[in-house]
């Protein structure tokens, strides 16, 4: 009798009948049926190949998930078992690693106190013996005596020297002749022009008024003019369209330089060039100390080496020299935003004579170009405005306010929180206040919630709106001005 290979069924025979193996053929389907009956059962027992499973399923998972920290979470330096004190740490300063762990401290502290030769510091030497000493100079009664010449000459000898002590002198500026930042007006990054009050347009160069109609715009020189030196390609029109007779109507452009300590107690020189739209409109100029807020800081000095100025249609030269006050017994904030200024007023009324030299409520149409203040008396040199590397400049306009993009691109699923990041280019003054606005999004709303961290990050993030590619693009304004 023939079976099967596997189960043992018994086949028909060739031999016999059909009518003799009906019989015989049920029983073997009987036990076919039996057998795929059981497969069913045993199947429906199993799982799909492609299946899921909540989290509830998987036993043991939501506790082992709980006591994980999320991925979402921050944490502040001192929150590191080897970090002490880092939250209370005025801007500035670092971490020094100590037996005791890591600390805040200054730079300077950091550092030490340190000395250097003449010799150590390279050409320093050789550029002091080329000079006269102060011995050699003439008195400045025996200067007016003498020639033209001589007196141009030994300014210029004065100047040099002051360059060397301007140099090795600490501060945030010390090692630039000029502590103007952006005196030749060759970047506007928040715009070509403003109408509001502060700051809107030449970076740097801030801009108040009351009781007037104004507008400061960017002015373009012809390639190649000879006019004002080193061949600038912008300078700054203060447009006075109306004025009010008003005591306290004023406008005026400053410049605020960080640090009330810049240049205290030293002579300085201040130049700039300028026009107007017709010839003999007047404008005044002076330097004022603000010793900032917090605490209980000192009354701010103002109308320091004050000059008013008759203007011609034509671009020319104006400069002037005065002496800083000290701030030795002054107090200064806790807010770190003192400073020294340069303004220049355009209109003034009587409330502001004394720091004006009386100019008056006015309206007219000013220029100003290539703006320098340098120690000591520069007023012999041709051109004191000492210029920098663009990249340079550019990085010490970045302090106080730069712009930048942050992006998210990526696969996204509705209600799931997505974030994008970026970096600010440069360490500003302080941490900045952002402006955020979205400039193109996908599956996300338009909604920013951008932030810097401590740093120089940046972080923005959002729910995603719908399933598939999602994006967003966030242009952001860092301001971190005075």
């Amino acid at each position: 009798m023939a079976t099967t290979m596997h189960y043992g069924l018994v086949k028909p025979s060739t031999e016999k009948y059909v009518d003799e193996e009906f019989y015989q053929l049920q029983d073997t389907l009987d036990t076919l049926d039996t057998i795929l009956h059981g497969l069913d059962l045993e199947i429906d027992e199993k799982a799909p190949v492609s299946h899921g499973h909540s989290l509830a399923d998987i036993i043991g998972l939501i506790d082992a998930l709980n006591g994980k920290m999320s991925a979402s979470m921050t944490f502040k330096l001192d929150s590191l078992t080897d970090v002490d004190g880092a939250d209370a740490a005025p801007n500035g300063y670092i971490l020094v690693k100590t037996a005791a762990g890591w600390v805040p401290a200054s730079a300077a502290t950091a550092m030490g106190n340190h000395n250097h030769t003449t010799a150590q510091v390279n050409g320093l030497d050789a550029a002091l013996d080329a000079k006269l000493d102060d011995s050699q100079l003439d008195t400045d009664a025996a200067m007016t005596a003498n020639s033209d010449a001589k007196i141009a000459s030994q300014k210029a000898v004065r100047a040099a020297l002051s360059v060397k002590q301007n140099i090795a002198d600490r501060g945030l500026l010390s090692g630039f002749r000029n502590k103007l930042i952006n005196g030749n007006f060759d970047f506007w990054r928040r715009g070509a022009s403003q109408t509001i009050a502060g700051y809107g347009s030449a970076d740097r160069w801030k801009s108040n008024f009351l009781s007037v109609t104004r507008t400061i715009s960017r002015m373009a020189f012809t390639p190649g003019q000879t006019l004002v030196p080193g061949n600038p390609a912008w300078s700054l029109r203060h447009s006075i369209t109306a004025a009010t007779v008003d005591s306290a109507g004023f406008s005026q452009t400053a410049q605020l330089i960080e640090d009330v300590t810049t240049l205290s107690g030293r002579l300085v020189t201040v130049t700039f060039y300028a026009k107007a739209d017709f010839a003999g409109r007047p404008m005044s100029v002076e330097l004022m100390q603000s010793f900032g807020t917090g605490g209980s800081p000192s009354a701010a000095v103002a109308g320091i080496g004050v000059n008013k100025f008759l203007l011609t249609t034509g671009w020319a030269k104006y400069q002037f020299t005065t002496t800083i006050p000290s701030v030795s017994g002054k107090t200064i904030g806790t807010g770190q935003n003192d400073y020294l200024a340069l303004i220049f007023w355009f209109s003034a009324g009587s409330d502001f004579d004394a720091r004006t030299n009386s100019l008056g409520n006015q309206s007219g149409t000013f220029d100003i170009a290539h703006v320098s203040i340098v120690e000591g008396d520069a007023t012999g040199e041709s051109d004191p405005f000492s210029p920098r590397h663009p990249q340079q400049e550019l990085a010490l306009c970045q302090r106080y306010f730069q712009t930048t993009r942050i992006v998210f691109w990526g696969n996204v699923t509705s209600g799931a929180s997505y974030r994008a990041s970026g970096y600010l280019e440069t360490a500003m003054r302080a941490y900045p206040s952002l402006t955020a606005t979205s400039t193109a999004n996908s599956n996300f709303g338009s909604g920013t919630t951008a932030s810097v961290n401590r740093g120089n990050n940046l972080t923005d993030m959002r729910t995603a709106t719908g399933t598939g590619v999602g994006y967003y693009y966030t242009d952001i304004d860092a301001d971190a001005e005075i």
